[in-house]
């Protein structure tokens, strides 16, 4: 049998480069570069590096009226958009059977990033976007303690300015269910369910805010915390 010969290696850089950066493993950084006169090199230090790439243009695109803010963390872009007090038909399903509620809600903080969506509640109806405000926990099943949404086996856009409205439509249309239903209500704090249908079987029209559960921290302090961080 013959013996199996080991190719040639691929060059560092593609044939229509003129330039690059190399990365040595004793954690130097050489920019190389070619012209008539043959390959240059040139040390440069780390802050070189990042001074020049900080100068890049960064464009948010076209936002949604409703974006409060936006940025990136960790390469990752993020969004987090405004959601007015609203009544909404939502589906809960236990066991076998599905029912539909019409409820209020108040007024709202959704956010993502990646493949994660996050929500919260801020206790106050007239909000001014001040991210001063007491963050509170959504008053939904399957949302975390954090705030993050459990979306089952639905398949998620990538978080962008272009999608978070396609994934606040899903939010709201997916069937709900007795995941994460404790903590999230003063006066049902074992099930929010319970509160949804209070709402919807009384026809109530406003969120009552101060049924509300506090985070602990502003809604400023809670966006930085979860979407400012290495993910």
């Amino acid at each position: 049998m013959p013996r199996k010969t080991i190719g040639a290696s691929p060059p560092l850089f593609p044939n229509n480069a003129h330039a690059g950066l190399v990365f040595t493993d004793d954690g130097q950084i050489i920019y190389c570069s070619q012209d008539k006169l043959g390959i240059q090199r040139k040390g440069l230090a780390p802050e070189t590096i990042a001074s020049v790439f900080a100068k890049a243009p960064v464009w948010s695109g076209y936002l949604p009226r409703d974006a409060w803010c936006w940025g990136k963390a960790n390469g990752a872009e993020w969004i987090a958009i405004a959601i007015a007090p609203s009544v909404q038909i939502l589906i809960l399903v236990d066991a076998n059977n599905t029912t539909r509620l019409t409820i209020p809600l108040p007024s709202l903080v959704f956010a993502g990033t990646r493949l994660d969506y996050y929500v919260w509640a801020v206790g106050d109806e007239e909000w001014a976007r001040d991210p001063r405000n007491v963050a509170y926990h959504a008053p939904f099943p399957n949302v975390n303690d954090k705030g993050l949404v459990c979306f089952g086996t639905n398949i998620l856009p990538p978080c962008s300015p272009r999608t978070i409205h396609e994934a606040w439509q899903l939010f709201l249309n997916s069937p709900f269910n007795e995941h994460s239903i404790g903590g999230k209500s003063q006066k049902f704090p074992d099930d929010i369910r319970e509160l949804w249908q209070e709402l919807s079987r009384e026809k109530i029209e406003r969120f009552p805010y101060d049924d509300l559960l506090a985070m602990g921290n502003s809604i400023g302090t809670v966006l930085e915390q979860t979407l400012m961080r290495n993910h």
